[in-house]
């Protein structure tokens, strides 16, 4: 199955504003991990000890084991805020909807949970390959990423 044919002619979302709505998705993510882990979890501690030159083992690990849970927690966020919102009324993110883009099946309407949960896994499969999944997009007519073709969604420009 495909798009239905209609008079309007579809308006795939392309590469460029695609990344452009992931990066307006994961900044505020990564902005409030990082405030709640530098002002309630003790990261400001780790943090100075690191950067005002005790470059010693310990405060190294410390740090780096620090940073490591604020990056995981703020990756963890965003796949259940994307695989969330995907399949929800918006049909997309903010950082899609501030774009005026929209994830939608291949009749064109609002994605299943169980699309949405394929759709977030191949997202990460697709970065694991030197993000290969998702450069994939530029080369096809429909601008489908990896995770795109196996849950059978597309990114369209709302109308």
């Amino acid at each position: 199955m495909t798009l239905i044919e209609v008079d309007v002619p579809i308006r795939y979302a392309g590469f460029w504003i695609r990344l452009s709505a992931f990066i307006l998705d994961v900044i505020p993510i990564f902005v409030v991990v990082f405030c709640a882990a530098y002002f309630l979890l003790g990261f400001d501690q780790s943090l100075y000890n690191y950067m005002s030159g005790d470059k010693s083992q310990e405060a190294r690990i410390l740090f780096l084991s620090e940073r490591n849970k604020v990056r995981d927690a703020g990756l963890f966020l965003w796949i259940f805020y994307g695989l969330v919102m995907d399949c929800s009324r918006y049909q997309g993110t903010h950082g899609k909807f501030l774009l005026k883009l929209k994830v939608v099946d291949e009749l064109g309407g609002r994605i299943d949970l169980g699309q949405s949960i394929k759709r977030t896994s191949m997202k990460i499969l697709g970065a694991l390959p030197i993000y290969l999944g998702y450069v994939w997009a530029v080369f096809r007519k429909d601008k489908a990423a990896w995770h795109d073709l196996v849950a059978k969604t597309r990114v369209m420009v709302r109308e």
